[in-house]
C-alpha cells in the first residue's frame, strides 16, 4: 500500500500529461487544416490543473519544494532546527488540509447545482476533484514526513528533508 501511495502522484501526472500533449496535438492538427475544435483548450486546462496538484505531492515527497532555512540553520543549534522544521511541515499539511476541504465543500455544491463546463459539459467536480486528491496525498506525506522527523535524530534530518527515508 505504501508503494502504491508513493507512485500514484507520479502516475497521474504522466497520464495526464500524456494525455494533455495528445489533445494538443490533435488540436495542432485541425486547427492547421482548417477545422478547429472547440473542447481542447478546455480538456488541456483541466490536465494542466490536475498536473499540478499531481505535481505539488510528489515534489513535496521527493524534497522538491522551496525551502528558505538560511536562518534557521544559522540560527538555532540541531535541536531546535528540528522542531522549527516539524512546526513548518504542519503549517503546510493545515494549508494543504484546508484546501482538500475547501475543494470538497466545493465539489458538494457544484454537484447539487449541476455546474458543467461549458464546452463538453463535464460536472465542474471531476476537475476540483484534483485538489481534494492532491491535498489528500501532500498531507499524507506531511504525517509520513513529520513522523520519521520525530524520530529521527540530528544527524539524520538533512537527509529526510531532501525527500530521502531515514537509514
Amino acid at each position: 500500500m505504501k508503494k502504491l501511495l508513493q507512485k500514484i502522484d507520479l502516475w497521474i501526472g504522466f497520464i495526464t500529461m500524456t494525455l494533455m500533449t495528445l489533445v494538443i496535438v490533435i488540436q495542432v492538427i485541425f486547427r492547421f487544416a482548417g477545422h478547429p475544435l472547440s473542447w481542447p483548450e478546455e480538456v488541456a486546462r483541466w490536465m494542466m490543473i490536475w498536473i499540478s496538484f499531481a505535481g505539488a505531492s510528489y515534489s513535496f515527497r521527493n524534497g522538491g519544494l522551496i525551502q528558505v532555512d538560511f536562518f534557521v540553520k544559522k540560527l538555532f543549534p540541531p535541536v531546535m532546527q528540528k522542531w522549527i522544521t516539524i512546526l513548518g511541515y504542519l503549517i503546510m499539511g493545515g494549508m494543504f488540509g484546508y484546501i482538500m476541504v475547501s475543494a470538497f465543500r466545493y465539489i458538494l455544491m457544484t454537484r447539487e447545482k449541476g455546474l458543467t463546463y461549458p464546452m463538453t459539459q463535464l460536472p465542474t467536480m471531476y476537475i476540483i476533484l484534483a485538489l481534494v486528491v492532491g491535498g489528500f496525498l501532500v498531507v499524507l506525506f506531511c504525517i509520513g514526513r513529520i513522523i520519521e522527523m520525530i524520530k529521527a535524530s540530528p544527524e539524520e534530518i538533512e537527509q529526510i528533508e531532501k525527500g530521502g527515508e531515514k537509514e
